[in-house]
């Protein structure tokens, strides 16, 4: 509170002067009448200074006493009133508080000058309490929550007050200190909800079970997919009533709008018969509800027919793919794609058909979602041979099985030294036709023959480049002596490379790289192995430059070494030399024949025909060191001519030993000997189409 301040009147002022001169004898008179002093509010008291209300609107009278100077009441001086926490308690001008919340507020009166200030405090009461719901039916095993609503004496809801709940009879329910009832036991109690000296009750009655009322069915789960026909799965059909319990015991009834597409069983068993979908119905009395049934086959096998063919080339054969589930149904109509691991050797089209393209092998692949399946083809190889089974020198071509034998030169002049296009397509051959030798082309089929070279000279031995865009070939067309031409591959821009001048030059052979052209001349008087730019016949290199003859170049696969043969030890042997004219070396060393060699497809074995034990025979050897020496035929009758297959397994050849030269074919160990042409008549001089 303000501190209270008093004031000295002037009529004590007055009565201590006279004491003081009352001994000093008289003097002047006092002022009889001096002018009377105004009271002034000097002090003021709260009454009570402090105050507690309990309810929200509840009030108290404030009085403030105003004393003047001279401590006398002053009954009508002028008060005012205010609250420093009027978000708790307000007061009137006459000094009326009332609660407004609860909290501490500082009420102040003032006069004049001076104040006072009095404490009041609102801390509500419980003074009434409602539990609700006053009354509930449970049944065992049923929760309630109540809720206790705590007022004070005004009606004002006391906020956060503690309320404490007790259960009457904890054998039937029981009660936390949150308000949840838990129904245990059929019978009756009270539960009892108190704040302070408030208290409310609720009466709770638990009953019996009351016999369930169906309400609603509900189908579990609401859709199924089956992804092979036969399988299965259990739906499961609830029945609940209005409270959401289960109904025990009570019975549902299954069916399918499709047994077409999926059945179902007493107890929900649902079956997929076929693809579509079906609605599956759960029906108990009057309720009913449904789930969807999908029955979508999924490949899981996929087997395809046959698993494997061989063909010749531009044959078909139509491939078929079963597809099946993972229970071994047959999916009618799969979506079924197909492709080819190799389409230069067979295409599949979207049907399944195959066509054969060129010789080799390849794998055809059915696929189904995630099955596939495949089926392999066997495209076979083709070889050209040479034959006089129609009374003169033809160029025939056939399967490597012998059949499909076909004449593509049909022509009654000779023709000959046939050799395939790189990319197999065409043939490039020696013809008489027009009076004198003349180098063709034709088309595998037959089809397309053409003059290429159609000169008055002699025009023989073509060569095609590795890209197939050129040929090579001897020509006399330059002055009477032989030398080596390239022209374009449909005969136009002859050029003459070697430009000898009265030197014979035969036998081209390109590099792998198609850069470089070996060949045969005599510059020197006998016959060396050369290589020249093949752009311009520039850069001619002798890489024997022996007294003997070299004959018959061959690069090697890698264009690393040429292999040639060469007469400088007296009798025809087989020499290899790198590329650059270093490393020579002998590789058959006998004093028989050794001529006609052939490099296998990698590179690493030389096929020939020898004369060493006294019939011409096919050997083998190693073609790094000539090791590794192996004859492959044995008749007496001569075979010659050896031609690798392009997979390097096989070997063909002419021999006699049929009385008449035909064209054979063995593996590389001189095993599975088989006549291809099997004719009346020369056959010989087989060569393999190249694979792309």
């Amino acid at each position: 509170m303000f501190a209270r301040t008093t004031r000295a009147t002037p009529a004590l002022l007055l009565l201590s002067l006279l004491a003081c001169g009352a001994d000093e004898g008289s003097g002047p008179d006092p002022d009889p009448d001096p002018d009377p002093v105004p009271p002034v509010a000097t002090s003021l008291e709260i009454a009570p200074d402090t105050a507690t209300l309990t309810a929200i609107g509840d009030t108290v009278r404030l009085e403030a006493e105003v004393r003047d100077q001279d401590g006398e009441v002053m009954t009508d001086a002028a008060v005012t009133w205010s609250s420093l926490d009027a978000g708790v308690a307000t007061v009137s001008g006459t000094g009326l508080a009332t609660a407004a919340a609860e909290g501490a507020a500082r009420i102040v009166a003032a006069a004049g000058e001076t104040a006072d200030t009095a404490v009041l405090t609102v801390e509500q009461m419980p003074a009434a309490l409602e539990v609700s719901p006053d009354s509930a039916t449970l049944v065992p095993g049923d929760t309630l929550r109540l809720t206790a609503a705590v007022t004070d004496s005004n009606g004002v809801a006391v906020e956060g007050a503690a309320v404490t709940w007790s259960s009457a009879d904890e054998a039937v329910v029981v009660v936390d200190s949150a308000g949840r009832v838990d129904a245990l036991s059929e019978g009756v109690a009270r539960v009892t909800a108190k704040a302070g000296p408030a208290a409310d009750t609720a009466t709770i009655t638990v009953g019996p079970e009351p016999e369930p009322e169906p309400s609603t069915i509900e189908v579990s789960p609401g859709t199924v997919t089956f992804s092979a026909v036969g399988d299965s799965v259990q739906l499961s059909a609830v029945v609940r009533d209005a409270n959401g319990h289960e109904v025990e015991g009570a019975e549902a009834e299954w069916s399918s709008a499709d047994a077409v597409v999926a059945t179902v069983s007493e107890g929900g068993w649902v079956v997929a018969r076929g693809n579509g979908t079906t609605v599956i119905e759960a029906r108990s009395g009057e309720l009913a509800d449904t789930a969807v049934a999908v029955v979508a086959q999924v490949a899981a096998e996929l087997g395809v027919s046959p698993a494997e063919a061989t063909l010749a080339q531009g044959d078909t054969v139509r491939l078929t793919a079963a597809a099946t589930d993972s229970n071994g149904v047959a999916i009618e109509s799969a979506a079924v794609t197909w492709s080819s691991a190799d389409e230069a050797v067979a295409t599949v089209d979207g049907t399944g058909l195959v066509t054969a393209v060129r010789g080799g092998e390849t794998q055809l692949t059915a696929s189904a979602g995630a099955a596939s399946g495949a089926a392999t083809i066997a495209v076979l190889d083709r070889l050209l041979f040479q034959s006089d089974r129609d009374g003169n020198s033809e160029i025939y071509v056939m399967n490597a099985d012998g059949s499909g034998q076909v004449n593509v030169s049909r022509d009654p002049a000779p023709d000959e030294d046939p050799v395939w296009s790189p990319d197999g397509s065409r043939i490039a051959f020696v013809s008489r036709r027009d009076g004198n030798s003349e180098i063709y082309v034709v088309n595998a089929d037959g089809s397309g023959l053409a003059n290429l070279s159609n000169s008055e000279a002699f025009d023989g031995n073509p060569a095609w480049s590795p890209d197939g865009t050129k040929i090579a070939f001897e020509s006399t067309r330059g002055g009477g002596n032989v030398e080596i031409y390239v022209m374009s591959a449909d005969g136009t821009n002859p050029v003459n490379l070697t430009r000898s001048g009265g030197v014979n030059d035969h036998s081209p052979a390109w590099s792998p790289d198609g850069t470089k052209i070996a060949f045969s001349s005599h510059p020197n008087g006998n016959y060396d192995i050369f290589v020249m730019n093949a752009a311009d016949g520039s850069d001619k290199t002798n890489l024997t430059n022996d007294a003997g003859g070299n004959y018959e170049p061959i690069w090697s696969p890698d264009g690393t070494k040429i292999l040639f043969v060469s007469q400088r030890d007296g009798n025809d042997e087989i020499y290899v030399v790198n590329a650059d004219g270093t490393g020579r070396a002998n590789l058959t060393q006998d004093p028989g024949f050794d001529g006609e060699a052939a490099w296998s497809p990698d590179g690493l074995r030389l096929a020939f025909t020898s004369l060493r034990d006294g019939t011409a025979r096919i050997y083998l050897l190693l073609a790094a060191d000539g090791s590794g020496l192996t004859r492959l035929t044995q008749d007496l009758s001569g075979s010659s001519r050896p031609a690798w297959s392009p997979d390097g397994m096989r070997i063909a050849f002419q021999t006699g030993r049929d009385g008449d030269p035909e064209v054979y074919v063995m593996n590389v160990d001189g095993s599975g000997l088989i006549n291809l042409t099997n004719r009346a008549g020369f056959d010989g001089s087989p060569a393999w189409q190249p694979r792309p």
